[in-house]
């Protein structure tokens, strides 16, 4: 008579099956990483792997060739609108000092000065003195190189240092009576004067003249 083999409970199979998979779990894992580092572009198949193979989000721009990388730019978009003017900057600091210009070409006046209401020279170019003769009366001696009885000369007041209605006249003879002048050589006869109302005004009232000393500018062509 044969002895009849009882089946495994349920139980005891699920038992026995745990303790094969803790005792084989580590070296399982250790199959899978080592698999995992022996696969290389070699054993991959040319254009088999998909976007299903590829983790989502896990590529980046340094994965892809840098021609690749300008391709993904897009069109040029629409200008945009002008912004708002920015604040002012800060001054700049001095700049260095330039080099010193060409001089430029001689000008056409012969002689001219700046003279003060007292006959005093500055700026004077070929202008041998002034003599104050009289009040409002001026004698402006020229170099002998111009002869003043054929020069051309202009004068204007210097407004920067008299009042409303300066007049200036010139002589250029210089042998006008009653200038002052007669006697000096080679001369310029220069008489300033002011204009002023009457004492009594009326209706028709007129600016009369009076001598008086001014400063001029005297320029001889």
């Amino acid at each position: 008579m044969r002895k009849r083999i009882h089946r495994p409970s349920p139980a005891l199979l699920i038992a026995i099956l745990a303790l094969a998979v803790a005792a084989s779990g580590d070296a399982v894992a250790d199959g899978v990483s080592a698999a995992a580092k022996l696969i290389t572009g070699k054993q991959v198949k040319n254009e088999t792997l998909t976007s299903a193979d590829v983790k989502n989000g896990s590529l980046t721009l340094a994965d892809l060739k840098r021609g690749e990388r300008a391709k993904l730019a897009g069109p040029a978009g629409p200008a945009g609108e002008k912004g708002a003017p920015g604040l002012q900057g800060l001054s700049g600091s001095t700049g260095a000092a330039g080099a010193k210009g060409d001089a430029g070409a001689p000008g056409t006046a012969r002689a001219y000065a700046l003279v003060s209401e007292l006959g005093a020279l500055s700026r004077a170019k070929n202008i041998a003195g002034v003599e104050h003769a009289g009040e409002g009366v001026y004698c402006v001696r020229l170099d002998p190189s111009i002869d003043a009885s054929s020069a051309v000369a202009t004068v204007s007041a210097d407004f920067s240092k008299v009042t409303f209605g300066a007049v200036v006249g010139i002589d250029s003879t210089g042998t006008a009576a009653g200038t002052g002048c007669v006697g000096v050589p080679n001369s310029i006869v220069v008489v300033t004067t002011q204009l002023f109302l009457p004492d009594v005004p009326t209706a028709n009232a007129e600016l009369v003249e009076q001598v008086q000393d001014q400063g001029f500018l005297i320029i001889v062509a």
